[in-house]
């Protein structure tokens, strides 16, 4: 069978798009005697397809664009924040490494002033409140220290109970 969308007109001017499937009718032979075909409209389905990927292009660019510093980390269940996920360029200037060192990294990594205590009792109140925000000092890659003031939301729980949070 041959298989590909391709852009429609009806009769009445309508436009859109439909997928086409079309297969050979063959005789006792093997031979082709004709094609019987199928069209099924997908002007839904690809208009869907363009909404999201033109809401990732937006929602990519104020990541990245952004000059305020965004990670993404987990948050396991139980225990302390883990490794980062991602992060934007801002996050990369602010905290003097690159991505590949930064996703090597955890929170606890640029918070060295912050003990461990302190940082379970932080990733509690985020679990149980869905937000927090903190003054907190980063380490800046050099030994520098950065007053910040960062406001952290957990934006997903993924399927084994991790959540992906924001800061």
């Amino acid at each position: 069978p041959f298989e590909r969308e391709q852009y429609w007109r009806s009769p009445y001017c309508d436009v859109g798009w439909v997928q086409v499937t079309k297969s050979p009718v063959l005789d006792e032979l093997g031979e082709c005697i004709g094609i019987i075909g199928v069209a099924r409209d997908v002007t839904a389905r690809r208009a869907t397809q363009e909404a999201l990927r033109a809401s990732e292009r937006y929602f990519n660019a104020l990541f990245v664009e952004s000059i305020d510093a965004m990670l993404t980390f987990a948050l396991p269940p139980q225990g302390p924040p883990g490794g980062f996920i991602d992060m934007n360029p801002a996050a990369e200037r602010l905290l003097g490494r690159s991505r590949e060192q930064l996703l090597q990294m955890q929170p606890a990594d640029i918070l060295p002033e912050l003990g461990a205590d302190a940082l379970q009792a932080l990733a509690e109140r985020l679990r149980q409140d869905g937000h927090l925000r903190a003054e907190l000092r980063v380490d800046a890659g050099d030994e520098t220290r950065i007053p910040i003031d960062v406001s952290v939301t957990l934006v997903l729980q993924r399927d084994d109970g991790t959540h992906v949070a924001m800061a």
